[in-house]
């Protein structure tokens, strides 16, 4: 049946969120199910590992960098280590379900995206990492600029996307470039979303560098939609999921938006 995607958020005891999307393949049997053990894994992981001596070591990295950018040591290569064993166990965790209920790790396929957020006293961090065709993009809240955390995972045909469930995701050769840093000194919009919403509203990935498209994509949200709905007023928290049942011809596929504002 429909609505293979998933996602979880969480605030960490030492500070830091964690925001998490998974798109569950629709030629996977069980992709729901992989998507929800996907997110789970990652939420979980930081839950367990993410200490405050983890802590510490990012914060201070992130201040040298914040002071002097062009000496300071990258904050992403401190943090890939931690990035990299959160999508690790996301993989791990859908093959030993799948091998535990005797069934192909394919069967599971699902994209994964995640962003990992901290405040610090005088700017913001955000480390990403993600697989498939799934956004992530920091926007301006006055909508000066946008910047995309992610390169998208499309084919040049149906189904060309890729999914934390395939081994060969963790090779060194296409692993290191699915992850990213962005340092901010307020607070932007943070979008994940999968393509239920890429599709219909961006349409192709270099309209997520262009800040006109982001506009209409913010009119649209308060309001500026055929129904009227105002998705981001916060007295009606239902008011999202009801934006994301816009009709758009062709696009049918599961749509999940989360928004860190």
């Amino acid at each position: 049946s429909f609505r293979d995607d998933d996602f979880a958020f969480t605030e960490l005891k030492n500070g830091w969120g964690v925001l998490v999307v998974s798109d569950g393949a629709g030629s996977a049997p069980y992709a729901r199910k992989g998507a929800a053990l996907a997110c789970k894994a990652i939420i979980d992981y930081f839950v367990e590992h993410f200490n405050d001596e983890v802590n510490r070591e990012l914060e201070s990295v992130i201040v040298d960098f914040e002071r002097n950018r062009a000496s300071a040591k990258s904050p992403l290569a401190t943090a890939t280590p931690y990035l990299s064993a959160a999508a690790l166990n996301a993989h791990q965790s859908v093959a030993n379900f799948a091998a535990n209920v005797n069934k192909s790790i394919d069967d599971f396929h699902a994209t994964l995206s995640f962003v990992l957020i901290t405040q610090l006293e005088h700017c913001y961090a955000f480390f990403s990492f993600s697989v498939g065709d799934g956004p992530i993009a920091l926007l301006d809240k006055q909508l000066g600029w946008v910047k995309p955390l992610n390169q998208l995972d499309v084919g040049a045909y149906g189904g060309g996307t890729r999914f934390i469930t395939m081994p060969e995701i963790f090779e060194p050769s296409n692993f290191q470039n699915r992850f990213n840093f962005e340092l901010t000194s307020a607070l932007p919009y943070v979008f994940l979303m999968t393509d239920g919403i890429f599709d219909p509203k961006f349409e192709v990935e270099a309209n997520l560098n262009n800040i006109e498209k982001w506009k209409i994509f913010m009119d649209d949200l308060k309001g500026a939609n055929e129904e009227r709905i105002d998705a981001l007023d916060s007295n009606k928290p239902d008011h999202l999921a009801k934006w994301t049942n816009f009709w758009s011809p062709g696009n049918h596929d599961d749509r999940t938006l989360l928004i860190l504002s």
